[in-house]
């Protein structure tokens, strides 16, 4: 799956880095049976709320929603989960 969204041009988020650029977070959901992926904003926007908690939370839905249809048109089997309504991804079709 992460060579699937890199292919279609999205960046992956460094969880191991010490400022975040941003990108898609991948984490594994043992109870749901899936992989739970979703849009981690740059630091200035989700740490630092440069923007305010509103764009962040704008962004990240609007994000999310880009995600999971992607990951659709990727042959995924993704329903939203959560919030900010991220991706659970359950199989490949």
């Amino acid at each position: 799956m992460a060579a699937a969204l890199v292919e279609a041009g999205l960046p992956l988020h460094d969880a191991g880095a010490t400022q975040s650029g941003g990108g898609v977070c991948l984490v594994p959901d043992q109870d749901a049976g899936g992989l739970l992926v979703s849009w981690r904003p740059h630091d200035r926007m989700s740490l630092q709320q440069s923007r305010g908690a509103t764009a962040d939370e704008a962004v990240q839905r609007l994000m999310n929603a880009a995600i999971l249809e992607v990951l659709e048109q990727l042959g995924f089997v993704v329903e939203p989960a959560g919030a900010t309504a991220c991706a659970l991804v359950t199989a490949l079709r």
